[in-house]
């Protein structure tokens, strides 16, 4: 893989020991691409919490990316019962047509290319929520919702 030059990936992790950050990027695969300028992505890691009283934060991963200060980035982390994590990192604009178990923690970012759409969350969606939903995924063509508990 040394003469690519456009990399695309979307990708989504269960049960590793620790996060996809930009540092393990680098250190095991741009490596070995020296020619790639183009890399469009989207990182979700799954973990089981080993140690609840240390939580990362969207910018203690987006830190962890500074060799792509040329393009943006940006994270998404997700608590769950206090026994799972999410943790999902992108690039932007973000390409991708799907995302799933989101929760109430979208960023304040447009993502026009998302036309499948599933929340999962813990907590109930309240109508706030549906309003930045519905400004975030101005293309949604499916929407699934799970959820915990019921709106009050």
């Amino acid at each position: 893989m040394s003469h690519l030059e456009e990399f695309t990936l979307y990708i989504r992790i269960f049960d590793r020991s620790t996060f996809i950050t930009g540092t393990h990027l680098d250190n095991e695969i741009f490596i070995h691409m020296p020619r790639l300028h183009t890399f469009t992505f989207y990182i979700a890691s799954e973990n089981a919490i080993t140690d609840p009283p240390i939580r990362m934060s969207n910018s203690d991963i987006e830190q962890s990316f500074p060799n792509l200060e040329h393009r943006q980035v940006a994270c998404m982390v997700d608590y769950f019962i206090s026994l799972n994590v999410i943790c999902r990192v992108f690039s932007l604009l973000f390409k991708f047509d799907r995302l799933e178990r989101i929760t109430n923690n979208i960023p304040k970012i447009i993502f026009n290319s998302v036309t499948h759409l599933k929340l999962w969350d813990k907590d109930p969606f309240k109508h706030e929520f549906f309003v930045r939903l519905s400004r975030a995924f101005p293309f949604l063509k499916n929407l699934s919702i799970w959820n915990i508990q019921p709106p009050y």
